[in-house]
């Protein structure tokens, strides 16, 4: 950890959870089977993000995105930045650079890479 102890690392986690032996009612059905969402274009059902920090400081993400489409829209748009200028606590100024591997979509989809000067 380059001499930082690891106190130094700060990290948040969200669980989500849903015990599937509970009764469906309204109040804690997903929000795409909820009728008080039935008005919104779309609606996110799951967003679930692991993350998996190696020694070698690199990390594996892996994001799951469960949308249900209220009404026929163009999909979902995910932003994901390529590249991460870090400050160290001793000033040094490190750039990371992000690869994307494995994208699968249950449906056409298409990517694109824009590069921001």
């Amino acid at each position: 950890m380059n001499n930082h102890d690891i106190k130094e690392v700060a990290f948040y986690s969200l669980s989500i959870n849903y015990d599937e032996n509970n009764i469906l009612t309204e109040s804690n059905l997903t929000p795409s089977k909820n009728i008080n969402y039935q008005s919104y274009d779309y609606v996110i059902d799951k967003y679930n993000i692991d993350i998996q920090v190696n020694e070698n400081n690199t990390f594996e993400i892996e994001e799951t995105i469960t949308v249900f489409f209220n009404i026929p829209k163009h999909g979902i748009v995910r932003t994901i930045p390529l590249k991460n200028i870090m400050t160290s606590l001793d000033g040094s100024i490190s750039t990371f650079y992000s690869k994307i591997t494995n994208v699968s979509v249950d449906n056409l989809y298409t990517s694109s890479k824009k590069v921001i000067v």
